[in-house]
């Protein structure tokens, strides 16, 4: 029995040895690192490029650059600069975790600008993970530093699950990121294994989940929905004041989730804190083909190539192209349509 358990040792060693070199020593791409943050909790390191796990960690995303600003894609000054300024917030839907640098809705956004004659730049603030209370943050945070024409909120539906923190929540949320990221310095390997074995207990629990539910559902089924919307209103409300204080209009775009639970409450809270904000829009994305799996990437829930250039393409629609330069500071961007 003995010799069996110093050969198990030995193994698990030689199996740990062995990771751990491989990813110090012959893999040439990294993972997208994080600093941690007070106020947001976390933020994309800046000047850094890295791949983000799809798929519950079976499939690497193209190439993703932060630049020196801690935005996505290539280097941007900040202002004073002639042009249109554009800051965007959102989580990984809106950073692009999936598509190319030149795929991304915002990358796309820029070059249709562009070929309308109107020099601009479009400083993509996304990054995983972000809920409503963080993209508020972010957006009265940054908004001095980019002084923005423009400011784009693209909500996807998992944003909902990123709940505020307490403060005692926040404190030990930081001081748990605290020790994660020792570990990472000492064993890049090990925090991989971890991670991989929390997405495998948790792909366990929901198709376990999927068997005995229905052994103990009632008849008349609850319609609950699955994501909360109350927490998130004062943070949608805080993103509208900004934008009314600082003059600068604020679009809110939203996917089609007409036939989900939380579609009709989403638009109506929305809907409601917009009515009578002239500086406030909110866009609706819409599908051109069914099934909407057309427009995500292969076994995950990422938006693909078409559905970025779908975002791209809408926003441009909703955007009054024949905006005069010389009264940026006094004109509504929007189409009246």
């Amino acid at each position: 029995m003995k010799k069996y358990g110093i050969g198990l040792l030995i193994f698990i060693g030689t199996f740990l040895l062995l990771g751990e070199l491989d990813f110090r020593f012959f893999s040439h791409e990294k993972k997208l690192d994080y600093d941690i943050h007070p106020t947001l909790l976390w933020r994309l390191k800046p000047q850094q490029t890295g791949f983000e796990w799809l798929a519950n960690m079976s499939q690497k995303s193209p190439l993703i650059h932060i630049n020196s600003l801690g935005f996505r894609g290539k280097e941007l000054d900040l202002p004073p600069f002639e042009g249109f300024r554009i800051l965007t917030v959102g989580s990984s839907n809106s950073l692009g975790a999936g598509v190319s640098e030149e795929a991304v809705w915002t990358a796309q956004l820029e070059q249709h600008l562009r070929q309308n004659g109107i020099p601009n730049v479009v400083y993509n603030g996304a990054t995983p993970g972000w809920g409503p209370f963080q993209q508020a943050a972010f957006l009265e945070e940054t908004f001095e530093s980019v002084h923005p024409n423009l400011m784009i909120v693209l909500i996807s539906s998992g944003d909902l699950n990123f709940l505020p923190k307490t403060p005692l929540e926040q404190a030990r949320f930081l001081a748990k990121e605290e020790k994660r990221k020792k570990l990472l310095s000492l064993s890049p390997f090990i925090t991989y294994s971890l991670r991989k074995t929390e997405f495998f207990i948790s792909a366990e629990r929901k198709r376990l989940a999927s068997f005995i539910e229905p052994l103990f559902r009632s008849s008349t089924p609850i319609a609950t929905p699955q994501y909360p919307i109350t927490p998130h209103i004062p943070y949608w409300e805080a993103m509208i004041r900004l934008s009314e204080t600082t003059k600068a209009p604020l679009l809110f775009v939203i996917p089609d989730l007409e036939g989900s639970l939380v579609g009709p409450a989403l638009t109506q809270t929305l809907d409601s804190l917009t009515a009578d904000k002239p500086m406030v829009r909110i866009v609706r994305l819409l599908p051109q083909e069914d099934p909407l799996q057309n427009y995500l990437i292969p076994n995950d829930g990422h938006p693909n190539e078409k559905y970025h250039a779908l975002i791209a393409s809408t926003v441009l629609a909703h955007l009054n192209l024949a905006i005069d330069q010389q009264h940026l500071a006094h004109t509504t961007p929007f189409n009246e349509s």
